[in-house]
C-alpha cells in the first residue's frame, strides 16, 4: 500500500511534521509536498495514526480484498 500525504507550506508545522503509524513501526518526517509511506497490510482493521505528540490523529481502515 502507498499512502501519500500531501503537506502544503500553510499546513506544516512544529506540531504536525512528523506522523506515526505504530502498528507497522512507521515514523515519518513530513516535507512540503508529496510524502510517500509504503507498507503492507497484513490483516483488516483500524490502525491508528498521530502526530508525534499524539494530539493530531486518524485512522487508516483496510478491509479485506
Amino acid at each position: 500500500m502507498v499512502w501519500n500525504v500531501q503537506a502544503t507550506p500553510e499546513h506544516l508545522n512544529g506540531c504536525n511534521n512528523r506522523l506515526f503509524l505504530n502498528e507497522y513501526g512507521i515514523e515519518k518526517s513530513l516535507e512540503v509536498e508529496e510524502n510517500l509511506i509504503v507498507f503492507t497490510p497484513e490483516k483488516p482493521g483500524t490502525y491508528m495514526y498521530s502526530c508525534w505528540m499524539g494530539m493530531i490523529h486518524g485512522v487508516i481502515i483496510v478491509k479485506e480484498a
